[in-house]
């Protein structure tokens, strides 16, 4: 994850969902934090290379993770991919996460 994350922070997207999509699956279920921490980094980045369905789906999970385990690094990288999302032409994907986030968080207070 760590190395996915810098390479979003160095602009290489691809590089980063390339290397979440390898790593993702191999995560231990006792990691459960850290997998949604890995699914929202690979929203972000799948925002940046185009691919807002992919992004949404993959916020989708790694929400219902955070929901579960109150991460809020998560949580941080959650709020600001609709921006992404926006910035790359996912502009209705962007749209359902802003609802999805304030649906699933309003429901936990």
């Amino acid at each position: 994850m760590e190395t996915a994350n810098s390479w979003v922070h160095l602009g290489k997207p691809e590089a980063a969902v390339e290397t979440l999509l390898k790593a993702l699956p191999l995560w231990q279920i006792e990691d459960r934090r850290d997998l949604g921490r890995g699914l929202a980094l690979l929203a972000v980045a799948q925002a940046w290379t185009g691919q807002a369905d992919q992004a949404l789906e993959a916020a989708r999970h790694a929400l219902a993770i955070a929901s579960e385990t109150h991460a809020s690094r998560t949580l941080r990288q959650l709020h600001r991919l609709p921006e992404e999302l926006t910035g790359a032409g996912g502009a209705d994907q962007a749209r359902e996460l802003r609802t999805i986030l304030h649906r699933t968080l309003r429901v936990q207070r």
